[in-house]
């Protein structure tokens, strides 16, 4: 039996970027409007060098970047250069194919997501599937349920047993090393061995969050995992479907 696994991602990126048009003096008129203000910013920039990168507000009083709890103030144009960051999601690896799969021995494939985002609030990476692993309509690998039969696709568990049968993935952090760590989805699988379903659109089941962070990040990366395990009765086929990844900035 031949497994084929086609991943495809979408990103959406939902921002406002308000331009600040350049203002010298204080006062300023036209035939709908008078401003009079105690001052106005002179001038801003972005200045790097091999050591350092400065942004500055020059003119505006109190320019600096402000926290509270429920919102964040950045107050001065400097600020609108950190919008340059652009966002970027990439897979490493399409294509997933398990080939010839033995009963009762688990197969594992990867792959490696990395995100960068712009500044604001992080981001948030969803997945689903289009359906089940299947041949056809009628003969299809069930989703995983774990090892105690408590796993689904918004909760892990764990899966070590080769008496488990099923289709399942995790996602683990990874550094620039790609040494696991956990970082951006440690909340959603606390380690290596924890697994879960990936939500089935087919089945009305809604995309659900694998990896997320709440500040901007660089890229940051995970090993996503994919296993399949089959019993001796499962019906011979070229069973495939297709996953797909969501990458959403927040701001």
């Amino acid at each position: 039996m031949k497994f084929r696994i086609f991943l495809f991602f979408f990103v959406l990126i939902s921002y406002f970027l308000f331009p600040a048009s350049t203002a010298q003096g204080q006062h300023f008129e036209s035939d709908s409007y008078i401003i009079d203000w105690g001052n106005f910013n002179m001038t801003s920039g972005s200045k790097t060098s091999d050591n350092y990168r400065l942004t500055d507000t020059v003119g505006q009083n109190a320019p600096g970047q402000y926290n509270s709890d429920g919102y964040i103030l950045k107050s001065g144009f400097q600020y609108i250069y950190e919008q340059s960051n652009q966002l970027s999601f990439q897979i490493d690896n399409l294509e997933i194919a398990f080939g010839t799969l033995i009963p009762g021995i688990g197969s594992t494939l990867f792959n490696t997501i990395t995100i960068t985002t712009p500044s604001g609030h992080g981001y948030e990476i969803y997945a689903h599937q289009n359906h089940p692993l299947q041949a056809n309509l009628s003969n299809f690998i069930p989703d995983t349920l774990c090892d105690n039969n408590d796993c689904d696709q918004s909760v892990s568990g764990i899966w070590t047993l080769n008496t488990t049968y099923g289709f399942g993935f995790n996602a683990v952090g990874i550094d620039s090393n790609s040494a696991p760590v956990g970082i951006g989805t440690s909340q959603y699988f606390p380690d290596s061995s924890y697994f879960r379903q990936f939500a089935d659109v087919s089945g009305s089941e809604t995309p659900q969050i694998i990896m997320s962070q709440n500040l901007p990040v660089s890229n940051q990366s995970a090993q996503v995992s994919y296993k399949v395990n089959i019993s001796s009765s499962q019906t011979g086929g070229n069973y495939q479907n297709a996953i797909i990844f969501t990458a959403v900035p927040k701001y």
